[in-house]
């Protein structure tokens, strides 16, 4: 697998989960849909380390972060940047 921003060839990616992902996932929960019903690869997109804080993905968990990117200066969400601090 190699990210999926312009021209980027790194073959070393987080599987960023896109918003809609969690509208299946209700739709799922509510019975709408079922498991067979969903194409999972339509909701995670691919970007190397560099590329996830571009493309508003943290690079950790791979969650989208919204426009802008709520990320620190290191490309990581809220959550992933607090638990960074307590393993410290």
């Amino acid at each position: 697998m190699t990210c999926q921003h312009e021209n980027c060839q790194r073959t070393v990616v987080v599987d960023c989960l896109k918003p809609e992902i969690f509208e299946r996932v209700r739709a799922l929960a509510g019975g709408a849909v079922t498991v067979e019903e969903v194409n999972w690869e339509d909701y995670i997109e691919y970007y190397c380390l560099q590329h996830c804080q571009a493309h508003g993905y943290c690079w950790h968990c791979g969650l989208h972060q919204g426009a802008p990117p709520r990320l620190d200066g290191e490309g990581l969400c809220d959550g992933c940047a607090e638990a960074q601090k307590l393993d410290e």
